[in-house]
């Protein structure tokens, strides 16, 4: 998937870069560790819809209406920014609302392996967390069902929160974020 619209390869880094968070406490809470983690890495923040090299917009669609705001959203970053990338990441829990099946929806590089079964829970968000802050580390994104490979370059304390929080089995994983 390298190069692949969505991902994060192929960026210059560091770069500038613009956050905005749709969502809950959960959500602020994420994007304050991705800032953190691209600060540390030399990218410059600039204010959401200005001109940047990477838009991170991480979101919790769970309704039509988020879903129109997210589109809103995606939309003026693209304007902003016409050659930069803009990076979505709603953790999968969202539901497909145009028809009555509530099939899961989400982008699947992302999905916990449960996701891609078709069953979900707040474990399947901790997954896809750990996925994106392993990714912002310097992982490759692995193609759907594939095994993350953590890179020797993260500590190795956070690479044994990170394998815990990136089990196949949920049960595996951490009971929660705080923990």
């Amino acid at each position: 998937m390298a190069g692949a619209p969505g991902h994060a390869e192929g960026l210059r880094a560091p770069g500038r870069v613009a956050l905005v968070t749709q969502g809950c406490k959960v959500n602020q809470y994420e994007t304050q560790v991705i800032l953190e983690s691209l600060l540390a890495r030399g990218w410059e923040l600039v204010p959401f819809g200005d001109a940047a090299d990477l838009t991170v917009i991480n979101s919790c669609t769970v309704t039509d209406g988020a879903d129109r705001d997210l589109r809103k959203l995606v939309a003026r970053a693209r304007r902003a920014s016409a050659d930069g990338r803009v990076l979505v990441t709603d953790f999968g829990l969202a539901f497909s609302q145009a028809d009555e099946s509530r099939e899961i929806a989400g982008t699947p590089a992302y999905m916990a392996p449960e996701q891609r079964l078709g069953s979900a829970s707040p474990a399947s968000d901790q997954y896809s967390f750990a996925l994106c802050l392993a990714e912002s580390l310097g992982m490759p994104v692995p193609p759907p069902s594939g095994v993350p490979q953590l890179p020797d370059s993260i500590p190795d304390w956070l690479r044994a929160v990170l394998r815990r929080a990136l089990a196949d089995d949920p049960m595996e994983r951490y009971p929660n974020l705080d923990a």
